[in-house]
């Protein structure tokens, strides 16, 4: 009894311990996941010519030097809210119209047409459209810089103090394991010194 009760625990405990570790891991993965993705912008540059205006859209990250444009818009007219649906997605996009009423789409990752900082981005869109002003626009997110960062260092800490402390537990499973072959042995000898005094008593007789 003694025996499956030690075997049962140590089981737990490692299992909880190697299940922590993974978890610990796994934040790591997800820390740097966050992290790039607040590096990751989307920017909007309009541009005047004359009296066209025109749309250059290039996606990449913040600190890159370089700026090949993903899509050239010529002759925009107006810019505005959209919405992509799918069975199993909703994705919301910024529409470029140019003056010939060819609709462009454009998909940010991290735009959201319902929110303040989404109806303010169209509003200054549509200004520097009209009054044909050379600006720039970013979208990102660097609050996932932040969360990225947290994660991270949580999951490191949590890592390094588990890796630490492993050695630890495994001499422990270790010795439980050597007192559970003693355990077996000593039974084992003392029922081999049984049946052999039983052997040697009928043997006298």
């Amino acid at each position: 009894m003694y025996n499956i009760r030690m075997k049962f625990s140590d089981y737990i405990k490692f299992s909880f311990f190697h299940r922590l570790l993974s978890a610990s891991f796994f934040g790591i993965l997800i820390g740097l996941f966050f992290l790039l993705s607040g590096f990751y912008v989307t920017q909007i540059k309009i541009e005047t010519s004359g009296n066209n205006v025109d749309a250059y859209i290039v996606k990449k990250f913040l600190f890159s030097p370089f700026n090949k444009f993903d899509l050239v818009i010529k002759n925009v007219k107006q810019a505005k809210t959209g919405t992509e649906t799918s069975s199993y997605d909703e994705r919301h996009e910024i529409v470029f119209e140019d003056n010939n009423g060819t609709k462009y789409s454009l998909q940010p990752p991290f735009f959201l047409e319902t929110s303040n900082s989404g109806i303010t981005l169209i509003n200054q869109l549509n200004k520097a459209i009209k009054s044909k002003t050379t600006n720039t626009f970013t979208i990102d997110n660097k609050s996932n810089i932040s969360f990225g960062l947290s994660t991270i260092l949580l999951s490191c800490l949590l890592f390094f103090f588990l890796w630490k402390y492993e050695p630890k537990g495994k001499k422990a499973k270790q010795e439980i394991t050597n007192k559970n072959k003693q355990l077996i042995n000593s039974n084992e000898n003392k029922e081999k010194s049984k049946y052999k005094n039983i052997n040697n008593s009928i043997i006298k007789k």
